[in-house]
């Protein structure tokens, strides 16, 4: 087998040495791991154009580096000493400056910071008397801390449970909706048939953030951000789950690292996970468009499609904007948070809506500008 690894390894790095048009990774070899912007094979041609060797396998001692934009814990946990995990922006941004650059402001993990991020991210205690090691399937409370902090699992877990929700609420119907009395002003006397346009997407904006601003209005207006981060020494390998618009106005986005965010954004607010509210006012929105329509569709805990049709049939309604607009109202009075909704004759249609509609607003794609829509929009 080793046999074969060299031999393909060899093959990999004769191709385009003779075409390399500088030196500016020479002596440096880097091996890929996981998903990366730009991929692997990009990264591949940009190393070996620029004098550097790709690994296909990493090789301990021989390896540079290990290019990666996110490391599995498993993975984490086994890093040698002296591994380097450096983010493929190192090799672009060295690129464009002509000069291989510092790698300490590109390294992913560092030694001491290693230990703090994943000791952080799984909640467990780094101090001198505990370690890493106890992160693994022999810790009886391993599992059950994990799913406790992880957002994912409670998006997955909300989304069943709103799903379950709106069943429940089907199979044993109101005799009435009793919010629909909002609407009695909205009737048309020459009503004729519904609007094509009828299919709603509601998505709440930065719902983690709206949550938490909700206790914290002094906050309203500033560059926030969700996140497990508590400040210790390994925060920077926290990752953002969601972060305001005045945050991406600035470069922030979802997914990077607290580190990275707080370069582009000094001024960034690190706020905690509120789990228990997340499903608190999940189920609250859930509950208000349920006192106008059973016609839901849940997508998460803070995402669904709802139909109005059948609503604007039985009362006679035509104007969609003016129904989104009081269930709107009343999402932000009970809730605190604010609501984006995109209306369509599909839920494809109205999703796209929706990003015209947000921050805090609601757009309209009419049927007859559908074509004329899609043609301007980015894919």
């Amino acid at each position: 087998m080793q046999t074969k690894k060299a031999k393909l390894q060899q093959q990999v790095n004769v191709l385009n040495k003779q075409d390399a048009i500088s030196s500016i990774f020479q002596g440096i070899s880097v091996f890929v791991n996981g998903y990366t912007d730009p991929p692997a094979a990009e990264l591949r041609r940009l190393v070996q154009l620029h004098g550097g060797e790709f690994h296909i396998y990493y090789k301990h001692g021989t390896t540079t580096y290990t290019v990666a934009t996110h490391l599995a814990a498993g993975k984490a946990k086994k890093l040698r000493k002296e591994e380097k995990i450096i983010h493929p922006k190192w090799i672009i941004d060295s690129i464009k400056a002509g000069t291989r650059l510092r790698e300490d402001d590109y390294l992913l993990y560092k030694n001491a910071e290693f230990q703090a991020a994943v000791a952080e991210r799984f909640g467990v205690n780094n101090s001198a008397n505990s370690n890493v090691a106890r992160n693994a399937a022999n810790d009886p409370n391993f599992v059950s801390n994990f799913y406790e902090r992880s957002r994912l699992h409670l998006i997955s877990t909300l989304a069943q449970e709103m799903k379950r929700y709106v069943a429940e609420l089907r199979e044993n119907p109101a005799e009435e909706f009793p919010s629909r009395v909002k609407l009695l002003h909205l009737a048309d006397e020459n009503f004729e048939d519904a609007p094509k346009e009828t299919i709603c997407h509601v998505d709440l904006d930065c719902f983690f953030v709206s949550v938490a601003l909700r206790s914290r209005p002094e906050l309203i207006g500033k560059p926030v951000a969700i996140t497990h981060s508590k400040g210790t020494e390994g925060a920077g390998m926290s990752e953002i789950a969601s972060c305001s618009y005045e945050a991406r106005a600035q470069g922030v986005r979802n997914g990077c690292f607290i580190k990275d965010a707080k370069k582009t954004c000094p001024d960034l607010i690190c706020l905690p996970y509120q789990f228990d509210d997340y499903r608190q006012v999940s189920k609250q929105i859930y509950s208000i468009i349920s006192g106008y329509t059973l016609d839901i569709r849940a997508v998460s805990c803070d995402e669904m499609y709802v139909d109005l049709e059948t609503l604007c049939k039985e009362m006679c309604i035509t104007g969609v904007m003016e129904i989104v607009s009081v269930i709107r109202a009343e999402i932000l009075e009970k809730t605190g948070c604010n609501a984006s909704v995109g209306i369509g004759n599909s839920m494809l249609i109205a999703r796209v809506a929706t990003r015209h509609a947000k921050p805090n607003g609601q757009f309209l794609i009419a049927v007859g500008d559908i074509e004329e829509f899609i043609k301007k929009e980015k894919i």
